[in-house]
């Protein structure tokens, strides 16, 4: 897929093909650590097949939409026991599908989506919960600021509390998904801060949300 002369095999409709028979077969869960080699090997052709834009929108919106297809398969592999790179390559496909289609994604999927996410930021492993974060602030990009406030709220209280996480870059991945949601809902991010201010470490990094949110407030 990545070669310049075979990459047009896998584009395109036969993107759809690719997808439904070849890779998404092996992401099913099954135990067994050789199980989860193949995972692997199966995640990561599907995210070279999203990055390198060879899958068109309506092929990922169909995989996406199908009952039992990439959706639900992309939550195990967050999910995956053996590997934190099936985790991890999960997290940065889910960011590659948010960022290309997930502004036409319906409610039913977003609500499917985040809690996944906000799951891997107690992750084992800093590199998931750092691409997990990626993968929040293109959700929240992509939903805008018409997404449902309840929603909003409950993705703002999952994230907050990593702020202050002792992991430093942890701590600032965690702020770049609460600017990303201030710009969008400041009022919701704004009130989230307000509640944990007083007791956090990372007061800069709470200021930083809070004039991210003013800012939008002003525009709006």
């Amino acid at each position: 897929m990545e070669g310049t002369q075979t990459a047009a095999a896998f584009s395109g409709d036969n993107a759809g093909l690719v997808m439904a028979k070849v890779i998404m077969p092996p992401l099913v869960w099954r135990a067994g650590k050789a199980a989860a080699a193949v995972r692997f090997q199966a995640i990561t052709a599907l995210c070279t097949l999203i990055s390198s834009n060879l899958a068109p929108p309506e092929v990922l919106l169909a995989a996406a939409a199908s009952e039992g297809g990439l959706l639900p398969l992309l939550a195990q592999c967050l999910d995956e026991d053996w590997y934190s790179d099936v985790r991890h390559t999960a997290c940065y496909v889910m960011q590659l599908l948010l960022e290309q289609v997930g502004s036409q994604l319906n409610d039913e999927a977003r609500r499917a989506i985040y809690p996944e996410l906000l799951k891997r930021l107690d992750d084992s492993s800093n590199k998931v919960r750092i691409a997990a974060c990626a993968a929040l602030v293109a959700f929240i990009q992509s939903a805008g600021s018409s997404y449902c406030s309840t929603n909003s709220g409950y993705l703002a209280a999952g994230v907050i509390l990593h702020m202050d996480d002792g992991e430093q870059d942890v701590a600032e991945a965690a702020c770049k998904v609460m600017e990303a949601l201030a710009m969008t809902k400041p009022d919701t991010a704004a009130a989230e801060v307000r509640k944990v201010q007083d007791r956090f470490r990372a007061k800069h990094l709470c200021e930083t949300v809070l004039a991210t949110a003013a800012e939008a407030a002003a525009r709006t």
